[in-house]
């Protein structure tokens, strides 16, 4: 997930390929009236919800989120293996 002062985006790479697997942003015509505003909280809700839907569709049913030691994930300091799960219903791993 990435935020600017305008926009959230996120998309997932296939690491092996080095391509994007899937990829959603609230700059997108079409989420734009569906959205208050393109860079809250809500609008990082939607774009996972909508991220997870199209990976479903792609058949990725899962994915890894490699993190370095300095960040975190949902708030919280990562000590071991955590899962989590993107609105639209992907498993979510994250590994360091």
């Amino acid at each position: 997930m990435h935020f600017t002062n305008k926009y959230v985006s996120a998309q997932v790479i296939h690491s092996p390929t080095a391509t994007v697997a899937s990829a959603a942003s609230s700059q997108e015509k079409a989420l734009r009236p569906s959205l208050e505003t393109t860079r809250d909280v809500a609008a990082a809700a939607k774009i996972g919800k909508i991220l997870g839907e199209r990976l479903l569709l792609k058949n990725i049913p899962a994915v890894a989120v490699h993190l370095k030691r300095e960040q975190r994930y949902h708030g919280k300091d990562y000590l071991g293996g955590s899962m989590g799960r993107i609105d639209g219903g992907v498993c979510v791993v994250c590994l360091m």
